[in-house]
């Protein structure tokens, strides 16, 4: 019988969400991302998960959105005064986050 350990099942699962979310950004930013590599891609889609970890963001749609913002505006959004204020606030779970700076781009006039 095969047994596969935690760390084993994670590591699948994670290759599995990386590639769904190459998969996402190549659909929703079909011409920005059109001369990136997968692998590039898929910096984009860790740095998402390690920003989201951060900051108690953990489901893949609010994932998303950290993606979108990173090739919206640049890696390093997170630190500008808009999305830290909000990322930085510790009485906000996770999803209120992102849906705060979902709300902050339309706002601004930027289609999400």
């Amino acid at each position: 019988m095969l047994t596969i350990r935690d760390e084993q099942f994670k590591a699948l699962s994670a290759g599995h969400l990386e590639r769904d979310l190459v998969r996402y950004l190549r659909q929703r930013f079909p011409t920005t991302l059109a001369q990136k590599s997968d692998a590039d891609l898929q910096e984009i889609g860790q740095a998402s998960r390690e920003i989201g970890a951060r900051h108690g963001i953990t489901d893949d749609r609010d994932i998303g959105t950290i993606a979108d913002l990173t090739v919206m505006y640049g890696q390093g959004f997170e630190s500008e005064p808009w999305a830290a204020e909000v990322l930085g606030d510790s009485m906000l779970a996770g999803p209120d986050k992102t849906e705060i700076l979902r709300q902050r781009v339309k706002a601004a006039g930027t289609r999400m």
